[in-house]
Parts: structure tokens; sequence; C-alpha cells
């Protein structure tokens, strides 16, 4: 190889020199550029009052947020925690827990999910199987099945502080929780012919608590219009599990919306100002959920007719929940399985009514279904049934606590070793 004269060697070095020194001199002129308009716009325009206000306001809401960060959720009003901490918004997504399962338009639980949940002030760890539900393990069969809403859920305590916990160490058998924060009888339907009956279960335990006609009412009355109007019900349709996770749909968050949402002062301006709280829009997923082929025995069985009770307060959705329960229950006739309508009953005065009547109507409507019907704590409770597991209770926000759990679960073992041959010992 041809060696480079040390003369050219030099020149080269010297005008790579050259060249790094008009890029540091460009650079540290324009810097020097910069650094003197912003002293002039510091000087010019900081000066204003309004403009200087607003600097001021700049700073303190960073130093608020400063504040607000290193407070832990109970150092603030409950209802900001709430916002601030929820598992429950899309805006924290590493720990947003639902997703939308669209074929049978309700909400389910996102499957294989770890997550830190605060609510009234209460922390717990949601953990969900392969499906999606609260168990501690996926099984692909369960002897028991329970549906209900955030009380056999268990807000607020720990997995194994939660009624499924307890009834698998009474009975000895595996006892699939399918519970949701916020169900109520349609989401019973979805669940149970979606996710509840593939695990072939001997028992499944429906669970109605004084509020459902209170969720049907305010939540679902588009899904009670359209089953009044049409018969149309689409929860009550058949669906492989794996297609309905396949498609399941989340919310769509931009980073503007993530970014705000995570602001400890937007949340608490959120709190104070309700226009604030808007829902983040579904993304609706690819693909495309086709039900199981063949006729379906238990929806002929169950037929579409609406009957409602025009006496009671309640009436539509009284006659809703008579066609969720024959459907249920013809669904479990064909499967060779039982389900048992149960009723817990609320602590104190909020529902009272329902307290006084539901039970009664559930009864009935159990009897007409060939399901059998269970009245938590029955044998002890007053008439109207509102004291049992009474100091059993969160004190915030009235969800059952550990020992409310432990003895739902003895009471529940009881009726079912009682009636269920299959879970007698």
């Amino acid at each position: 190889m041809a060696q480079v004269p040390s003369t050219l060697r030099r020149s080269s070095s010297q005008a790579g020199t050259s060249w790094a020194a008009r890029v540091r001199g460009v650079g540290v002129s324009w810097a020097m550029l910069l650094r003197f308009h912003v002293l002039w716009w510091w000087s010019r325009y900081l000066r204003a009052p309004a403009l200087a206000a607003l600097f001021g306001l700049a700073l303190a809401l960073a130093f608020g947020e400063v504040v607000l960060r290193a407070l832990p959720p109970g150092a603030v009003p409950t209802g900001v925690s709430n916002i601030m901490f929820t598992c429950y918004e899309p805006k924290f997504p590493e720990r947003y827990i639902y997703a939308n399962a669209t074929a049978i338009e309700q909400p389910v639980h996102q499957p294989n999910l770890r997550a830190e949940c605060y609510f009234n002030g209460y922390t717990w760890q949601h953990q969900s199987d392969g499906y999606g539900w609260r168990n501690p393990e996926t099984w692909d069969q369960a002897d028991v099945v329970l549906l209900g809403d955030s009380m056999i859920y268990g807000h607020g305590v720990e997995e194994h502080q939660t009624v499924a916990h307890f009834l698998r160490e009474d009975l000895g058998v595996r006892v699939a929780n399918h519970a949701m924060m916020g169900n109520c009888p349609i989401d019973y339907l979805g669940i149970y012919r979606n996710f509840s009956l593939p695990l072939r279960p001997k028992v499944t335990v429906m669970t109605v608590y004084a509020n459902d006609l209170d969720d049907l009412q305010g939540w679902r009355p588009d899904v009670l219009d359209r089953f009044a109007a049409t018969g149309e019900l689409p929860q009550a349709g058949r669906y492989r599990r794996a297609d309905l996770l396949s498609a399941l749909s989340y919310p769509e968050v931009s980073a503007p919306q993530r970014w705000a949402g995570r602001s400890r002062i937007y949340s608490l301006l959120r709190y104070y100002v309700p226009a604030l709280q808007a829902a983040a829009p579904w993304r609706e997923a690819p693909g495309i959920v086709r039900p199981l082929p063949g006729p379906d025995p238990a929806l002929a069985l169950a037929g579409t007719d609406y009957r409602g009770d025009p006496d009671h307060w309640y009436g539509r959705e009284l006659g809703f929940t008579r066609r969720v329960i024959a459907t249920m229950a013809a669904s479990a006739r064909a499967q060779d399985s039982l389900l048992v309508v149960g009723y817990l009953p609320a602590l104190g005065d909020d529902y009272v009514q329902q307290d006084v009547r539901l039970p009664m109507y559930l009864a009935r409507f159990a009897a007409e279904a060939g399901a059998l019907y269970y009245w938590a704590g029955a044998p002890t409770a007053n008439a109207a049934g509102t004291r049992w597991l009474e100091g059993t209770r969160l004190p915030i926000d009235g969800h059952l606590s550990e020992r409310g759990h432990r003895l739902l679960a003895e009471d529940l073992a009881r009726f079912l070793r009682r009636h269920v041959p299959a879970l007698a010992r």
C-alpha cells in the first residue's frame, strides 16, 4: 500500500482542525445569540403582570404535582385517591383490568393480568387467570362456579380472603370465581353461557345483591329497551372462549390523554370538575366472532317473551331477571348441571324495599325455572334479612371484609352439601 506523504498528512490534519474550530465557533455564536434572545424576552415580557402571573401559576402547578406525587393515597380525600390510583380506568394501561367482549356486548376482565387496585381506602392485588377471572390458577374444569358482583369478586380484599377461596377449603373442590365489579343479571347470563359452562361445573351459584335491579335500571336500560322491543339479547349468545378472547377490544388512549390522566393535578381538578370526566373511546379488535353452530335448546326453552310486574317499581327489571334465570337454568339442564339462584341481603337502609320483596321474587323465579334457591344467612336473618353479616363489612363502602367472606363461605358450603349430592361428604 502506498504511503501518504507526511506533508499531505499534516495538511489534512490541519484542515480537520480548521473545520472543527469553525463548527465550534458557529455553535458558540448560536448559543450566545439564543442566550441574548432569552434574556431579551425575559426582560421585555415577563415584567408584564399577566405573564408574570401565568409563570407563577405554572410554578405553583409544578410544585403541587411534586407534592401530590409524594403523598400516599390516604393523605388526600378518598374520592381524589380513587381517581389517582384506580385500576378501573384506562389512563393506567399497565393496571387497567377491563376489556370489552364485543360479541356479547359487556365488559370482562383482561386475561393473565396482575395489577394493584385501590378504591375507597383499600388496596388489593388483582390477578386474573388465562380466561380473565380472579382465580389462583387457570382451570379447564371446576366443580363450583360463583357468579356475582363486587361482593363475590372480593372488592377490597386479597384473593385468599374471598368467599371462593374459603369455599375451596370447606368443600375440598375447585371453585371458580367468575364475579366482577358492577355486574348484574344481564352480565351473569353472558359470563355463564360463555365462560362458566365450558368448565363443566356440577353447580353454579348466581348471587344476586340488593342493588342488582338498580344496576339494570341505571346502567343497562338500552339492553332492556332492545330486548323488550325485539327480543334480541346478545348476552345470550354462545361463542368459543378463544374467539371471544382474541376479539377483545380495549380503550384507545392517546399520549396526551394518558399524560393528563397520570397528572396528579389533573386528577384533583377532575374530581372537582365533572366536565373533565370524559370516557376514552373503545377501539374495536380485528376479527369476527361467530356463534357456535346449531340450535340452542336452552334459548328455545327459555323463550323470549317479556313480562314484568307492573305493580312493582322494578317491574321491567324483574321481568328481565326472570327470563335470565329461566335461560340459565335451561342451559344448566342441557349440560346436566345445577343452577343455584342466591340472594345476598344488604346491610342498613339503602335497599330496604329490595330486601323485603326481592328474595320473594327470586325464590319464585327459581322455582319456575327448576333451579335451587339460596338466601344467604336465612336461618339467622331477621324478617327483612338486612342484619345478617352486620359488623363484617368494610367500613367505608360496605363490601364484605375477610370475616364476611368466611362466614358467607361457611353458610354456602352447608347449603351445597345439603342440596347437591355430588358435593356432600
